[in-house]
Formats: structure tokens, C-alpha cells, sequence
């Protein structure tokens, strides 16, 4: 984790000096020319895991990005995003007994919802929009199927505690997130497009849900 967090401030750093190296008036008034906008998204997600369990998951995401009229530092844009984002794992989860035919029962079609807002820096360097920030994830409704029906995950736990440990690897969470990719604007600020490898870095409870990749499209709507 520490060579994780290392790799995070180098990349802000390089961000950082490559703006200065190719500093330009042009690019650098790019903040004030625009001020405020703000753009409504549309995105996938999903999260890195060897585990079985986890690695068949999908996420899907939608979103508004406004970005501010401040400079805070050598950045050339400030961006602010708030996304509501539903995963879903395919995989099911197995228990210790059987149905009427003989087939071993399963937890299945486990899905979460949260809130994800954070703050980016946008730095150009060789014409993309490189970009870093940081963020908290808010946890908001969780469910799985069960042989008795539909519950959240912590009532699936009290249900069957046998599998308690496996449905936490999954389980909803609160959380510091470290953002690092690229939020491109094209078509003179119209469109923009991002691509970005998130990182949790402060989690409660803990799961094996810290790594993910987010992809997302928008367009400007102010």
C-alpha cells in the first residue's frame, strides 16, 4: 500500500511539472475564459479482483461534473463530480444446504448502490487533460437473493452466518478514494470523456472492493 500511495503523489507530481513545462498563456486562461460549467454523465465501472466471488461484476454510474471557477494552485481546471453508482456481482455465493431437488443453495444477484463525490485537478500536458483527486464514497442500499427472499446484506448476514465473511469481501462501505486518469474536453468544452483507475485508500467496514476502473462519457448542459 505504501508503494501504492507513492505511485499516487509521483503521478500528481508529474502532472504537476509537465503543466509548468508546457506552460502557455492560452492553456493557462482556459479557467477564467469558461468559469462555471457543468455537464451530466453516463458511465461504466468495474472492479479489479482476482477473487471468484468478486471479478464477475459490472458497475454502471451517472453523474454531474461542474467545474469551478477557481484556480488553486498550477492546476488548469477544478472539477467537482457527484455520482450515483449501482454494482452488481453475477457470481453467487454458495451455502451449506440444498434445495427439494438436490442442488446446493445460493446467495445470488448481489448489488449495491453509493454515492461517490470528489474533487479533481486537471493538468494538459501533451494535448490530454491528465487529472487527480480525491474523493468519499457514501454507502446507500445493498441487496442479495436468498432461498427465503430479497434482503440487504447485513439482514443476509444475521440469516446466514456461515457465509457472513463472503458477503462482507462484497458488502457496502464508507471510504477515502484517491482518482487518477484523464478527463478529456472536446468540441470546445461540449463534450467530455474520462477514463480513470480509483483507489481506496480509507475503507470501513474493509472488503476487497478497493481498486476499480471507471469509464464515462458527457455532455455539457451550462
Amino acid at each position: 500500500m505504501k508503494a501504492l500511495i507513492a505511485a499516487i503523489v509521483g503521478f500528481y507530481l508529474l502532472c504537476v511539472t509537465g503543466s509548468l513545462a508546457a506552460d502557455d498563456p492560452a492553456l493557462r486562461s482556459v479557467a477564467e475564459r469558461h468559469a462555471w460549467q457543468v455537464d451530466i454523465t453516463a458511465g461504466i465501472s468495474r472492479i479489479a479482483s482476482g477473487n471468484p466471488l468478486i471479478k464477475q461484476n459490472e458497475g454502471a454510474d451517472i453523474g454531474v461534473i461542474t467545474q469551478l471557477p477557481w484556480r488553486f494552485w498550477l492546476e488548469e481546471r477544478n472539477l467537482v463530480s457527484v455520482r450515483a453508482q449501482l454494482t452488481n456481482y453475477s457470481n453467487g455465493i454458495e451455502l451449506q444446504t440444498t434445495n427439494s431437488v438436490g442442488e446446493q443453495n445460493k446467495l445470488g444477484n448481489a448489488a449495491h448502490s453509493q454515492l461517490r463525490i470528489d474533487w479533481r485537478q486537471i493538468f494538459p500536458l501533451w494535448g490530454i487533460h491528465w487529472s487527480a483527486g480525491i474523493g468519499m464514497q457514501i454507502p446507500v442500499v445493498s441487496s442479495i437473493i436468498t432461498p427465503r427472499g430479497e434482503f440487504s446484506f447485513s439482514e443476509a448476514k444475521s440469516l446466514y452466518p456461515e457465509v457472513a465473511a463472503e458477503i462482507g469481501r462484497i458488502d457496502r462501505s464508507t471510504g477515502i478514494f484517491m482518482r487518477l486518469g484523464i478527463d478529456q474536453k472536446l468540441l470546445d468544452d461540449a463534450l467530455i470523456l474520462g477514463a480513470a483507475f480509483e483507489v481506496m485508500a480509507i475503507e470501513t467496514p474493509r472488503t476487497e472492493q478497493r481498486f476499480a476502473l471507471n469509464l464515462y462519457v458527457g455532455a455539457r448542459i451550462w
